[in-house]
């Protein structure tokens, strides 16, 4: 058995869908056997990353100064020869390029996840980007992404592609006895009312993922059916968004919904939040690239609607499953609200036992960390052969 040493190389370990795949492709590592190494510029998950097991290195990974990337390779390149580096992967941009430089020099595999769409509107740009091609193999964590890859850079990169969707554990979001006392805990501290329909939008506060359509949607809602008491809640890192949040608020109180809608900060215990809700929104403008709050909550068996683009479309069997909803048709979406808060209880058994099925059999974390690591011993057994 090979012994490797895979070091995975990113901006910063804060919370996010980025991060939190770094930390589970680590553990499966550690699983394995193989020394786990994670580089990056620090942050709030490295304690739980170094409690598996794994190796954090702290490097200013999140700089996109030209000087300091090519000082980073420099710095890569040394790491690796000291600590006997197998494969590097890398999860962003800025990082890449400073990986990939040492990847070369010392000929050692190079693998990237390309994480999202990215922003590539000039030349310059889409150059920037496309660090993230430059993987001996490049992993996408969708068809969607596939897909936009191609399209973007030439169709001469499929054979180098390989689609992992974003795994869930399914241990972790599974519904339970103790959750549901939680989640009633939780519905309590939060203030929402006895037999109110609780309705969460857990996201990031970027204004792409539709939090002010989400703060529109309810109150269509309430204008559409008044005798339905709802409450609404949105979680995401506030810190570094108070801005955007502030604005929120002020919309909030404008429409005069102040006293049915918190915008909360992140919840670290997701399960207890699925587990808490009635209805989960993911009301994304633009595709996600996967759609890991979408894949949880099905896993949760709870009801779930989303936008029909992106890797959401790839998850939820609209109207077996879950809903998908029009891009911009806020009316309908409004419309698909009411049929799953009036869904009657033996059909919302069923859709959510469908749900989990689906999110077990074909996008859970198992499967991703083994067809990850599979990609490992592939390129590491590759070199060896040379």
């Amino acid at each position: 058995m090979m012994k490797l040493s895979i070091c995975q190389v990113l901006p910063a370990l804060e919370m996010g869908g980025v991060e939190r795949g770094t930390l589970d492709i680590a553990q499966a590592i550690v699983a394995k056997g193989y020394d786990s190494i994670v580089i990056s510029s620090g942050g709030k998950l490295v304690a739980d990353l170094e409690s598996m097991g794994s190796l954090h290195v702290t490097l200013p990974l999140s700089s996109k100064n030209p000087f300091t990337i090519f000082k980073n390779a420099q710095l890569l390149k040394q790491l690796a020869s000291q600590m006997g580096i197998d494969l590097f992967h890398a999860r962003s941009r800025a990082p890449a390029w400073s990986t990939l430089l040492a990847a070369r020099a010392l000929r050692l595999p190079f693998v990237t996840t390309y994480h999202g769409t990215y922003n590539g509107k000039t030349y310059l740009k889409r150059l920037y980007n496309k660090v993230m091609t430059r993987g001996d193999v490049v992993i996408a964590p969708s068809i969607f992404i596939r897909n936009h890859i191609l399209h973007t850079y030439g169709y001469h990169l499929a054979p180098k592609i390989r689609v992992i969707h974003r795994g869930v554990d399914t241990e972790v979001f599974k519904p339970s006895k103790a959750l549901d006392q939680r989640g009633k805990a939780l519905r309590k501290k939060l203030g929402v009312p006895e037999g109110a329909k609780f309705i969460v939008m857990p996201a990031r506060y970027s204004r792409w993922k539709g939090h002010e359509d989400f703060i529109e949607l309810l109150f269509l809602f309430t204008q559409s059916y008044p005798e339905q008491e709802i409450f609404g809640a949105i979680m995401g890192e506030i810190s570094g968004r108070e801005d955007y949040v502030r604005q929120l608020q002020r919309e909030i109180n404008e429409i005069g919904l102040a006293d049915r809608l918190k915008l909360c900060n992140a919840q670290k215990d997701m399960p207890t939040l699925y587990a808490a809700a009635d209805l989960i929104l993911s009301p994304s403008r633009e595709p996600e690239a996967f759609g890991r709050v979408v894949a949880e909550a099905g896993a949760m068996e709870k009801q779930v609607i989303a936008i029909d683009h992106g890797g959401a479309k790839e998850i939820v069997l609209s109207g077996v499953t879950g809903w998908l909803a029009p891009l911009g048709n806020l009316a309908k979406m409004v419309e698909i609200m009411a049929d799953a808060i009036n869904l009657p209880e033996a059909e919302k058994i069923a859709m959510g036992k469908a749900a989990r099925k689906r999110i077990v059999e074909k996008f859970s974390l198992k499967v991703m960390q083994a067809e990850t690591i599979k990609i490992y011993e592939e390129l590491c057994r590759m070199r060896e052969g040379q």
